[in-house]
């Protein structure tokens, strides 16, 4: 599947989500080809890769090597800044499987080109809690346009 790097917008790839592969590669090198809508986004969080993604109907994310879906009520994603740091956490039935530690994108403030940018643009763990935080928004995200 296509997913875009949060960071970057040059930045593609190919992710598989039963291997957890990522071969990365420029919107430019396409020429123009690469489709419009990704299946999600991906960051490397102080080394560590994660990516949100839908994969058939569910929303999941994984973080280094371990990839959760979602829609499990037993699955929760928490983060936290503190202190200009961040931390990203994904809970499996209340033991914690994975945590990442990262400093988040120095975008925005005063000065900034992109004003219509909200935090969650600099900070992929914020993208992920502000998606999964508002229900609309969750079901609407990664999904295909609808044909006409």
């Amino acid at each position: 599947m296509r997913v875009e790097s949060h960071d970057r917008f040059d930045d593609v790839a190919e992710f598989d989500p039963a291997t957890g592969g990522l071969e990365e590669f420029s919107r430019a090198s396409t020429n123009g080809a690469v489709p419009t809508a990704p299946q999600g986004h991906y960051a490397r969080l102080s080394g560590t890769l994660a990516v949100f993604y839908r994969l058939d109907a569910s929303l999941w994310i994984g973080i280094g090597d371990e990839a959760r879906n979602l829609d499990d009520p037993n699955i929760e994603v928490r983060w936290v800044n503190s202190h200009g740091s961040s931390t990203l956490e994904l809970i499996d039935n209340g033991d914690l499987v994975a945590e990442v530690m990262y400093q988040p994108g120095s975008g925005g403030g005063f000065g900034d080109p992109t004003p219509f940018a909200e935090s969650e643009d600099w900070d992929f763990g914020l993208f992920v809690k502000t998606v999964l935080g508002n229900e609309g928004r969750r079901m609407r995200i990664y999904r295909a346009a609808p044909q006409s």
